[in-house]
């Protein structure tokens, strides 16, 4: 969704959402930017009955001279030093009310008697009943926000189970309930086409088998390049994720399925995911190069 704000001082904030992240931008052509040291963000979240600066990791060095990856502040008094800024914290379905402020002054003595530029948001649902929807995980952008949410332990290694799952969520932000939801509901002649960096994920492949089963025509494209190398010691390293998505000793196997992939010239790969004799195969085309 695309939101913009009323112009306030010059300045005019524009918008795009989608389910967990808000983009922003700030058009700045009138506005007196003259001593601006940035933006001071708030939110208001009706539903929740919350309003709070946000949170931010760049610092003014004369205030805290060595930041470290634990270090998050207030914008209020570590303004944005940008015009354009994303909220990674929203939640779908919501509506928000941003607040941007101008700041000037000094780091220590901070100016915070511009009028503010107010803009609503909404966010979209996580599931709709509109023809697509699309989700995305986190990406490694998130990486500092993991390591201070989990202590940078890996999913399997968290204490106890309850604590795993949240991070799974976290990490995925429901892609994979929507991918096995969007193949449950493939009913027979319908098609599924379906294209991976890393097929190794069992659930998945699962569903996919089951949904062969019933008589949905699926059509894999998976990666399968070439370039493995040698390191400087001279030791190989195998072609990734080509060998784990293909190899039979490392590719995910469904119950009753099997998986194996031939050379079809010129450089392309199929890959044949068998089901059981009443549907046959499902192949897929995958560039080798």
């Amino acid at each position: 969704m695309r939101f913009k704000s009323r112009k306030v001082d010059g300045y005019q904030v524009f918008a795009v959402s989608g389910t967990n992240t808000v983009s922003f931008g700030i058009k700045f052509d009138d506005a007196n930017t003259r001593g601006l040291l940035g933006f001071a963000v708030e939110r208001s979240d009706p539903k929740e009955n919350e309003r709070y600066f946000m949170f931010g990791f760049k610092v003014f060095q004369s205030i805290i001279p060595n930041p470290d990856a634990e270090t998050t502040v207030k914008t209020n008094d570590h303004p944005i030093q940008s015009f354009v800024w994303d909220d990674f914290t929203a939640k779908p379905g919501r509506k928000y009310d941003y607040f941007f402020h101008p700041l000037k002054g000094s780091p220590k003595n901070l100016d915070r008697s511009a009028r503010p530029i107010a803009i609503e948001v909404r966010t979209e649902p996580l599931f709709s009943t509109l023809e697509h929807d699309i989700f995305f995980n986190r990406g490694i952008a998130s990486s500092q926000a993991y390591s201070r949410k989990f202590g940078n332990k890996e999913p399997d290694k968290l204490e106890p189970a309850s604590k795993r799952a949240e991070a799974r969520e976290w990490l995925s932000r429901s892609l994979d309930e929507a991918m096995l939801k969007f193949i449950a509901n493939a009913k027979k002649n319908d098609t599924l086409l379906c294209c991976f960096y890393e097929f190794r994920y069992l659930p998945v492949a699962t569903a996919i088998k089951q949904a062969i089963d019933r008589g949905v025509n699926v059509q894999l494209i998976i990666d399968g390049k070439v370039n493995e190398k040698k390191d400087k010691k001279g030791k190989l390293h195998e072609s990734f994720p080509r060998e784990d998505n293909l190899n039979p000793d490392y590719a995910v196997r469904p119950e009753g399925a099997r998986h194996q992939w031939r050379k079809i010239p010129p450089r392309e790969l199929s890959i044949d995911l068998v089901a059981d004799e009443r549907f046959g195969w499902a192949t897929g085309r995958v560039e080798a190069s």
